[in-house]
C-alpha cells in the first residue's frame, strides 16, 4: 500500500514532532533510538508500524513538573508590617506586634537570654518563626497550648455571652470563642449562628464583664 503524497506529508509532519518533542527527554529516545534513525524522506509503512510498537511499549513522556517557585517575606516600611505570602495572596504582620509577640513567647519558653532585635527587620521576623517552630514542638510532643495570646479577662468565659464596658465607656457585646491551634487567641462572636469571630486584641482592658448568657 502506497501513501499519496498528502498522506507521506502528514506522517513525515508528525514524525518531525514527534522527534522534537522527545529531544528533551534522553531517557524515553534511550528506549527508542530507531527514532533517530529514520531517514525521513524514506519512510515506508514498515518504519511506521515499527515506530508505533515501540511507541506503545514505551513510557509515557510525562512532561517535567515546573519547580514551584519560593515566595519570600518582604518589609513594607511605609505600612510597618511583614508581607507573608499565603496562598495566592499575602498576610501581614506588623512590626510593634512581631516584636511584642517575640517578648510573649519568650517568657512561654523561659528564655533568659532575650535576643537582641532590630524592629522591621527580617532578622526579628526570622526569630518569630524560630520560636513559634518550639511552641510547636512542645504542643506536639506534650499537648501544652501557649495560652500567652488569650485575653486575661476573658479566661474561663469561653462559650459565653458577655457585655463587656472598655476603658472609654464604650459597651459591646459577643459570645466568647476561642480558636484552636498551639498558640490559641479569643475570638469575638456576634451571635451563636456565627461559624467564627474576629480576634480580640490581648492589650485591650474592661472595666466591666457582664455575663449575659452562659451557654451558646
Amino acid at each position: 500500500m502506497n501513501l499519496t503524497k498528502t498522506e507521506t506529508a502528514l506522517v513525515l509532519a508528525g514524525l518531525r514532532i514527534l522527534q522534537e518533542e522527545i529531544a528533551g527527554n534522553m531517557r524515553r529516545v534511550e528506549r527508542m533510538p530507531q527514532i533517530q534513525e529514520i531517514e525521513f524522506k524514506r519512510v515506508t509503512l514498515e518504519d511506521i508500524d515499527d515506530l508505533c510498537e515501540h511507541i506503545n511499549f514505551a513510557a509515557p513522556c510525562m512532561p517535567k513538573p515546573e519547580k514551584a517557585k519560593t515566595r519570600r517575606v518582604t518589609i513594607n516600611k511605609e505600612l510597618n508590617v511583614y508581607l507573608i505570602p499565603c496562598g495566592k495572596g499575602f498576610t501581614c504582620l506588623g512590626f510593634d506586634v512581631c516584636l511584642k509577640q517575640i517578648a510573649k513567647y519568650e517568657d512561654y519558653l523561659k528564655i533568659k537570654n532575650r535576643a537582641v532585635l532590630n524592629r522591621g527587620t527580617i532578622k526579628a521576623y526570622r526569630y518569630y518563626t524560630i520560636l513559634l517552630h518550639d511552641i510547636e514542638m512542645i504542643y506536639k510532643t506534650c499537648g501544652t497550648r501557649c495560652n500567652c495570646e488569650l485575653h486575661p479577662q476573658l479566661i474561663g468565659l469561653e462559650g459565653k455571652r458577655v457585655k463587656v464596658t472598655r476603658e472609654d465607656g464604650a459597651t459591646h457585646s459577643f459570645w466568647v470563642g476561642k480558636s484552636t491551634g498551639y498558640v490559641p487567641i479569643h475570638l469575638c462572636i456576634s451571635n451563636s449562628r456565627s461559624t467564627g469571630g474576629m480576634g480580640i486584641d490581648t492589650e485591650e482592658r474592661y472595666n466591666n464583664i457582664e455575663i449575659l448568657q452562659s451557654s451558646m
